[in-house]
C-alpha cells in the first residue's frame, strides 16, 4: 500500500468488509478536512477534561459495584459470564485516562516517579482481574472485592497524588503566563 503525500498524517481509517475474504480501507476524512477534534493545549482545559474523566470513572466503578451486588448470587446461579458486568470497559477507560494524565502532567514537568508508579500499580491490578480475563469460575465475592479495591485506590489517588500534581501544574501554568 502506498501513502499519498498530500493526505494528512492523522486521517482516520475505517475498515469495511465487502466480502468475507476482503477488507477495504477508505479514508473517513477527505484530505482537505481538518481534524474534527483537538486536544486542549492549556492546563485549565486539560484539567477540566481530566476531572470529567475522573467523574465518569467513579460513576462507572459505582455502577459496576451496584450491579455486582445485585447480580452476584444470581450470576453464579445462572452462569452469567462476569465480563457481562463490563469490567473490560472499566479497564480500558482507566488505562486511557491514566496515559492521558501522565502525558499532560509530564508535559508540564509535574509527573514524578511515585505518581507514575502508582499508575502502573493500578493498571497492573486492573488487568489481573480474573473476571475480566474470562475466568468464568471467578467467585462473585472476589470480583466485588476487586472492584472495591480499585475504587478505593482511585479515590485515594484522586484526592492525594492527583491533587498534589494538579496543584503543581496550576503553579507551573501560571508561571508561563505573561
Amino acid at each position: 500500500m502506498q501513502l499519498d503525500a498530500s493526505a494528512p498524517a492523522m486521517s482516520t481509517i475505517t475498515l469495511s468488509r465487502s466480502s468475507p475474504n476482503q477488507t477495504n480501507l477508505a479514508a473517513a476524512n477527505p484530505p482537505s478536512a481538518p481534524p474534527s477534534r483537538r486536544w486542549p493545549r492549556d492546563w485549565p482545559s486539560q484539567q477540566q477534561l481530566l476531572e470529567r474523566q475522573h467523574g465518569r470513572l467513579e460513576d462507572l466503578l459505582n455502577s459496576l459495584i451496584a450491579e455486582a451486588r445485585t447480580m452476584g448470587p444470581l450470576a453464579t446461579a445462572t452462569g452469567v459470564p462476569w465480563d457481562a458486568l463490563d469490567c473490560r470497559r472499566l479497564q480500558r477507560a482507566l488505562g486511557l485516562h491514566l496515559r492521558l494524565e501522565e502525558r499532560w502532567l509530564a508535559h508540564w514537568d509535574c509527573l514524578d516517579a511515585g505518581h507514575r508508579a502508582s499508575h502502573r500499580l493500578a493498571r497492573t491490578t486492573a488487568h489481573r482481574a480474573g473476571p475480566c480475563i474470562g475466568d468464568s469460575d471467578a467467585n462473585p465475592t472476589s470480583y466485588l472485592k476487586w472492584l472495591h479495591g480499585l475504587r478505593e485506590w482511585f479515590l485515594v489517588h484522586r484526592d492525594g497524588a492527583d491533587a498534589i500534581a494538579y496543584s503543581r501544574t496550576d503553579h507551573a501554568y501560571r508561571q508561563q503566563q505573561p
